[in-house]
Parts: structure tokens; C-alpha cells; sequence
């Protein structure tokens, strides 16, 4: 129960959680990436360049880019398996910031912190007397 009330109250502060996303969109990226790895040793010719084996970094770089949907196009996939799973990583990466970071977000903007930010607009509009 103790445990249950300290995980509550850690969860309830929008700036953890948010930093945990943040940690977990990393790892799915490095998991994607090691999976570019496999696929890298095991497909013929996945990419447009030969990558080396030893090369995690490229891969990594390439699931980056790939994960956040920029897509620079110095590395493209070129075999099917790839493209799938760059497919696949790409919606993974749009859907994670939709569906998990963006509540967060919005979560951490309070009607307070609404009103105050507002407040700083509104007077003028509001009180405006005519002369």
C-alpha cells in the first residue's frame, strides 16, 4: 500500500512523467535500432549504403530520425523488411507523442496557469471603459 501511495504521488507531478516519456521514447528508439542491427546482418543489402556491423551508432542515428519523422534521406531502406519497420517505427513514434506526451503536456497547464496567462491579455479587452 505504501508503495502504491509513492508511485501515485510520483506519477502525479507532470514533470517526472514527462521526463520518464522522454526516457522511454529513447529506448524504443534503441530497440528499433538494434532491430536495424538484426536486419542489418541478416538482410541483403537493407540500406542504400553499406552500413558495418560494428556501426550501431549509423543505426541509431537513422532510428532518430526515423522515430520523430524527419527523414533526411542520407540513409534510406531499400529491402521491403526495412521499409516495414521504418513504416511501422515512424507511426510508433507519431503515435507515442499524440497519445502519451501530449496529455502530459496539457495536464501540466492548470486553469490556473491558464488565467494567469491570460490575465495578462484580457484586462485591457475587459476593463476597457468608453471615453
Amino acid at each position: 500500500m505504501r508503495h502504491l501511495r509513492t508511485r501515485t504521488s510520483r506519477l502525479a507531478q507532470p514533470g517526472t512523467a514527462l521526463a520518464e516519456s522522454f526516457i522511454a521514447y529513447l529506448v524504443i528508439a534503441i530497440a528499433f535500432a538494434q532491430l536495424y542491427w538484426i536486419l542489418n546482418r541478416v538482410v541483403t543489402q537493407p540500406f542504400n549504403q553499406v552500413i558495418p556491423t560494428r556501426d550501431i551508432s549509423t543505426l541509431l542515428y537513422f532510428s532518430r530520425v526515423t522515430i520523430s519523422s524527419v527523414g533526411y534521406g542520407f540513409i534510406t531502406p531499400v529491402n521491403p523488411y526495412e521499409r516495414m519497420v521504418a513504416v511501422f517505427e515512424s507511426v510508433t513514434g507519431l503515435f507515442y507523442i499524440a497519445v502519451v506526451v501530449a496529455p502530459l503536456v496539457s495536464s501540466d497547464a492548470s486553469p490556473n496557469t491558464l488565467r494567469q496567462s491570460s490575465a495578462c491579455v484580457l484586462p485591457e479587452a475587459v476593463n476597457h471603459q468608453p471615453v
